[in-house]
């Protein structure tokens, strides 16, 4: 499962829930930072090669939410 879905008692968490929690997570990750190093890949026993969700971005949480967001959607674990 990627670290942005999160089910809560057999439940989906809304999307903003699961932002909320990732900021806290970042600002308990590193209190001072402003930008992370985010890496997303195909979350499956079998991954196609070349993983075509295998990327590394850098920055804000706020620039790359979307961005990450959608990855996750299509099947990447995203971590950072």
């Amino acid at each position: 499962m990627g670290a942005l879905r999160a089910v809560s008692i057999g439940h989906e968490a809304s999307p903003e829930c699961v932002f909320e929690e990732a900021r806290r997570f970042l600002k308990r990750l590193d209190p001072n930072a402003t930008v992370f190093t985010f890496a997303t890949f195909t979350d499956a026993r079998e991954k196609p090669s070349p993983d075509p969700l295998a990327r590394i971005q850098t920055g804000t949480f706020e620039e790359m939410a979307p961005w990450l967001e959608r990855h996750n959607a299509m099947g990447a674990g995203v971590f950072v």
